[in-house]
């Protein structure tokens, strides 16, 4: 428990324990903050269990309501937003851009979202679908990288253990 003393009571020092357990970069002026949400009746310095009952309430239920937000927003999105240009960026972020389009175009229009609001019974087409792209991915890295080491006259199997293995495992 917080309340070292055991007088029923937490006070500033016992809040700022509280609150750096919970969020390690906590500040002073935050614990003062919290202090005066969280102070109803009696002395200042000394908050009781009720008042902290009743901020950690509307602490959760803020916090709550703050997380459906970032949900809804992300989600009004639609499945679009993995498509849209970067703004305000230089040249590299718009050549990863074109680079990726094709592979992100691939896969939102053949892969149900199932973050989505009413999806979530599509969540084995979801996973079935992943797999079959990770094994058509694979199976175009392997053709490339013996069509690049015919060419250059490098054995399949040192190709394999090195150009595959490292592109596999360095990413």
């Amino acid at each position: 428990t917080f309340d070292a003393d055991k007088s029923g009571t937490i006070d500033r020092y016992e809040v700022c324990k509280l609150l750096k357990k919970l969020e390690p970069n906590v500040k002073e002026s935050d614990v003062d903050d919290v202090i005066k949400a969280m102070y109803k009746s009696g002395p200042t310095e000394e908050i009781t269990f009720e008042e902290f009952a009743n901020w950690y309430m509307n602490f959760i239920a803020i916090s709550h309501q703050h997380s459906c937000g970032m949900q809804i927003e992300e989600e009004s999105q639609g499945i679009c937003a993995a498509l849209t240009p970067p703004r305000g960026e230089g040249f590299f972020a718009w050549l990863k851009y074109l680079l990726v389009l094709p592979l992100v175009a691939a896969l939102t229009f053949t892969i149900p979202d199932v973050r989505r609001q009413g999806w979530g019974n599509w969540c084995y087409a979801s996973f079935f679908l992943s797999i079959l792209w990770i094994g058509i991915f694979s199976f175009a890295m392997v053709t490339w990288v013996e069509i690049v080491g015919n060419t250059l006259g490098i054995p399949s199997v040192i190709m394999g253990l090195t150009v595959l293995a490292a592109g596999t495992s360095v990413p």
